[in-house]
């Protein structure tokens, strides 16, 4: 449905109604076109004032965000228990041959890589 002006909604049904009976009866002219094309700018004017209309003040989640004074005990914990596995998966002596040794040292330095950016 047409929410808008009503003279542009009759205006553009009868058009509609124009171009349907056009059609039907196989006379499509260049007035049909144009017709057509008025149809479809009005259909795309509507549709973006509908859009800018709804565009109100967006709702933004913050519960993750960072207090202030940087003292978010939430992310504190959670890092400190990352921190904490990482250490645990380093120091626990294990018996690879070198192959994956070295690709378990290429992981861990993507890791801490990856933290470093996000901070």
């Amino acid at each position: 449905g047409m929410d808008g002006d009503p003279k542009i909604s009759k205006e553009m049904s009868q058009e509609m109604k124009e171009n349907e009976f056009d059609i039907i009866n196989n006379q499509i002219t260049k007035e049909t076109l144009n017709r057509l094309e008025n149809i479809i700018t009005k259909f795309l004017e509507s549709e973006k004032a509908d859009k800018e209309q709804g565009e109100d003040q967006k709702r933004e989640a913050n519960e993750w965000l960072i207090q202030e004074n940087g003292k978010n005990k939430k992310i504190d914990d959670f890092i400190k228990i990352k921190k904490s596995q990482k250490d645990l998966l380093k120091s626990a002596p294990l018996n690879l041959n070198p192959f994956y040794k070295k690709e378990v040292n290429k992981y861990f330095k993507r890791i801490l890589k990856d933290q470093n950016d996000r901070l």
